[in-house]
């Protein structure tokens, strides 16, 4: 069974547990997680860091149970701790990231430890994508910089993300047809995703093809109107339809 965390954060098994020797609270923690009962899991993290505070494996542990159960601070305490602990351990700064880039309020400090994250270990790709998605969202000076590096990972036009991206920063740079051509990319591997469809929409109404466009917005209506994390989004779509 592939372990919870090798999906969650892209780093090896081996890696998280090492150094967790007999905490016994820790493999029950492990073992509730692999099945799902993210109550259980948290439970047993917090005995875990209890019996073992300075165990960066269990903080980050106790921070992902805790995010699962939708208990933000506990989260985010958790993962700080960890950082403190160790500020040169890659899944702490991710883990921390990625928290904090999930609320608005929260996403300069975020992106802060996602850039921490990537200086850790260039060749993840997952702390680049938020990263890349974060400042799209801040309208961040080096968005754009960011953006390009995607084309430097092996095989990203087999992934639907790293496509819609990089997709972006042709298009902020004027590369229409290269834009395009990658957005297509990243629809034809994803055609569900919420985010492809409302770049591609965006695209198509800034290039002017306004009946492509039109049919993005409402792909993106279908599958974004029952998600609350895309509320202000489909709001927007919905008034911009409107009016046309």
């Amino acid at each position: 069974m592939k372990h919870f965390l090798c999906a969650l954060l892209g780093v090896s098994l081996l890696s998280l547990i090492a150094g967790c020797g007999n905490n016994s609270p820790f493999k029950a923690a492990e073992k509730a997680a692999d099945a799902g009962n993210w109550k259980m899991a948290m439970a047993s993290a917090e005995q875990a860091v209890k019996n073992h505070p300075q165990d960066v494996k269990g903080l980050l542990l106790l921070a992902v149970a805790a995010d699962k159960c939708n208990q933000r601070e506990i989260a985010l305490h958790a993962a700080l701790r960890a950082v403190k602990l160790n500020e040169k351990d890659f899944t702490a700064q991710y883990t921390l990231g990625r928290l904090c880039v999930a609320n608005e309020a929260d996403r300069a400090e975020g992106l802060k430890h996602l850039i921490a994250a990537h200086e850790l270990n260039p060749n993840a790709v997952e702390p680049l994508i938020l990263i890349c998605n974060t400042m799209q969202k801040m309208n961040h000076q080096q968005a754009a910089s960011f953006l390009l590096k995607l084309q430097n990972f092996e095989g990203y036009n087999a992934n639907a993300d790293l496509c819609n991206n990089l997709a972006i920063a042709y298009m902020k740079k004027g590369q229409t047809a290269g834009a395009k051509f990658i957005f297509m990319k990243a629809y034809n591997l994803d055609p569900n995703n919420p985010d492809i469809l409302l770049n591609m929409a965006r695209f198509f109404e800034t290039t002017k093809w306004w009946r492509l466009s039109g049919n993005y917005y409402r792909f993106f209506l279908q599958k974004a109107a029952n998600r609350p994390e895309y509320r202000d989004e489909v709001s927007a779509v919905q008034q911009r339809l409107n009016r046309k």
